[in-house]
């Protein structure tokens, strides 16, 4: 069986979501609009503020998705640190952590990229999470009243669309995956080899 994705083109835009969500904590925007709500000018603690330079900052799991967001923050001068059990090619400037344990013990914020499967299903457990700084971690499952917490920001799949791009260039442009789509179809037709194909291996630990 032939399989084929989109390739890498849906990891730009959500990677660049992930840097936002990053930097909206580490710079407390919420706090400040907050507070600006209510009339003063600054949080009263201010004890998480920060910058991305020099942050401690660990990727699991080192698909498409997560090497766009090390190429997103790589100028940006964290120190990175990486879990990834399938990667053979590792970026030379990400160390390698040989567990979860070890990753979420040595950083002081993660991003977590990698796909929901059997064997990931469950990984990021409330110990995990618990060696993470304050202020480092937030999560949300269906239904969990943490969803109403006013310090906590959420965001679904739609950070990564480009209703921007559409209002700028035109609704009826092509977007990259699309273009993916309709190019592979193209090579298809005319008997030449495909982009982006994986095996069932691969297919399995995707999400």
């Amino acid at each position: 069986m032939l399989l084929i994705n989109w390739g890498d083109q849906p990891a730009f835009p959500v990677a660049e979501g992930a840097l936002a969500m990053l930097l909206t904590v580490l710079k407390q925007v919420i706090p400040q609009r907050e507070a600006i709500q209510r009339g003063g000018w600054a949080p009263d603690c201010l004890e998480w503020r920060g910058s991305v330079r020099d942050l401690r900052i660990g990727v699991y799991g080192l698909g498409v998705i997560g090497r766009s967001f090390i190429d997103l923050v790589r100028p940006l001068q964290p120190r990175l640190s990486g879990f990834d059990p399938y990667l053979e090619d590792w970026p030379p400037d990400v160390r390698r952590m040989d567990n979860l344990d070890a990753l979420f013990s040595s950083v002081e914020a993660v991003i977590i990229t990698a796909a929901l499967t059997d064997q990931t299903r469950g990984s990021v457990t409330a110990e995990r999470l618990a060696r993470l700084p304050d202020g480092g971690k937030d999560f949300a499952e269906p239904g969990h009243p943490c969803r109403q917490w006013p310090k906590l920001l959420l965001t679904a799949h739609t950070v990564s669309r480009n209703p921007w791009n559409e209002k700028l260039y035109g609704a009826n442009r092509l977007d990259r995956l699309q273009r993916v789509g309709i190019d592979n179809l193209l090579r298809f037709a005319n008997g030449k080899p495909l982009q982006f194909t994986f095996d069932t291996a691969r297919y399995d630990r995707s999400t």
